[in-house]
């Protein structure tokens, strides 16, 4: 059986954001990460989602103790409905959607794929929770 689609942000997603801090560089994973990257390479493909230089994925690749070209990344300039399959089962993991994206993803009957995280904490056991909710929902 064919893995589901999962991508996953990057920035305020993996890499928690501060008030002051809203850059990549210089942050680190949050605490939950590396064990719920690596459940969700069990279950999906996974896939980077980043409007910023695929390099910082491979970045945080090695952080993570995942392999450095293993989880593909896709770029986005404008939308990241630009890189999303529809031919495909997907999800998403994202701080936060333009009102354009979220009617697009609407529109296109995939309004419940997407769990939102709080760009301070990043993915916790939450995330995986409602994740895992919606697998059950598909």
């Amino acid at each position: 059986m064919k893995k589901p689609t999962l991508y996953l942000s990057l920035d305020a997603v993996l890499i928690p954001t501060s008030d002051t801090d809203l850059s990549f560089n210089g942050r680190a994973p949050s605490a939950y990460t590396r064990a719920f990257v690596h459940w969700a390479l069990e279950k999906f493909h996974v896939v980077w989602l980043t409007d910023e230089s695929p390099q910082l994925a491979f970045r945080l690749n090695e952080l993570l103790g995942v392999p450095s070209h293993s989880i593909p990344v896709a770029t986005f300039s404008v939308s990241k409905t630009d890189v999303f399959n529809l031919k495909t089962e997907f999800y998403l993991i994202d701080d936060a959607l333009i009102p354009g994206e979220i009617a697009w993803l609407a529109q296109h009957g995939r309004g419940n794929c997407v769990v939102a995280t709080h760009p301070r904490d990043g993915v916790t056991p939450e995330t995986k929770r409602q994740l895992e909710a919606r697998i059950g929902n598909a």
